[in-house]
């Protein structure tokens, strides 16, 4: 067995100076906050819980890590901390409130997405990883694999990786991804807005993503008022209100749930 492990560690370190490229169809690196990949996890968190064997609800709180495979559409290997919360399987609750008390497991899924068949699967999840009862040949592998992994994708992401179910910030190549959520709650930000004129989003200053159960949205733009008045302007005719005649600074909370059709604006504040 020890003369085997050696064997294998010497092949798995001999990747260190051959992986030159990622290989097509092979494991790739993804970001931890990587919009598609939390669009095929996040909505089979609940598929995942009633696989667990516990009367508690759990929520994922954390990515770890996460890998994308090009095969007969996309696969994502993912690792994540998933949590303990007070609420019980058997009582109804609002999962935005279950508190998080438990104890944290980290647990790895390996999903499938062929978009054209319009559902994910989850090919299968492996509830908790213990290391500790790891052989040493695995371990031995995986000490090397990830030495490869550090060597292959090292150079192309130089850039800082943002910190799992953190904050993370969000480059303005990248600000159209919360157009769509700021458009559908467009006039319910109006309604807020004390003015008897309508107000249309007109520039994405600042981005900021955030994992929690969806994606939150910390989003700061111009909020342009036009010439439009509220009670004499039809939902039709909003289209056509496009004069900014001022400009207010304002801010948004959002919490989507895409799966869910679900946006919630949980805080909205101008100067």
């Amino acid at each position: 067995m020890n003369s085997l492990a050696i064997i294998i560690c010497i092949l798995c370190c001999s990747l260190i100076f051959i992986a030159k490229a990622i290989i097509p169809g092979g494991l790739s690196r993804i970001p931890t906050n990587d919009i598609n990949m939390l669009l095929a996890l996040i909505p089979l968190e609940r598929e995942m819980d009633h696989r667990w064997n516990s009367p508690k609800i759990h929520r994922i709180v954390r990515i770890r890590r996460a890998y994308s495979q090009i095969v007969s559409g996309v696969k994502y290997y993912v690792v994540f901390d998933f949590h303990e919360t007070e609420c019980y399987k058997t009582e109804e609750w609002k999962l935005s409130s279950c508190r998080i008390i438990g104890n944290n497991h980290v647990c790895h899924a390996h999903i499938w997405v062929q978009a054209w068949k319009g559902k994910n699967k989850l090919v299968y999840q492996i509830n908790q990883i213990n290391w500790n009862k790891m052989k040493s040949i695995f371990f031995c592998f995986a000490i090397f694999t990830s030495c490869a992994q550090v060597y292959v994708f090292g150079a192309q992401n130089k850039q800082s990786v943002p910190i799992a179910g953190g904050i993370s910030a969000t480059s303005p190549d990248r600000f159209h991804i919360v157009v769509p959520t700021l458009i559908a709650l467009e006039r319910e930000m109006d309604g807020k807005m004390d003015s008897p004129y309508i107000h249309r989003v007109n520039k994405i200053k600042d981005l900021k993503t955030q994992v929690v159960a969806g994606i939150r949205y910390y989003v700061k733009f111009d909020f342009g008022q036009t010439s439009c008045l509220k009670n004499a302007t039809t939902v039709d005719g909003i289209g056509q209100c496009n004069d900014v005649t001022k400009t207010h600074k304002c801010e948004a909370d959002i919490w989507e749930q895409a799966w869910l059709d679900q946006r919630d604006l949980l805080n909205f504040k101008c100067v």
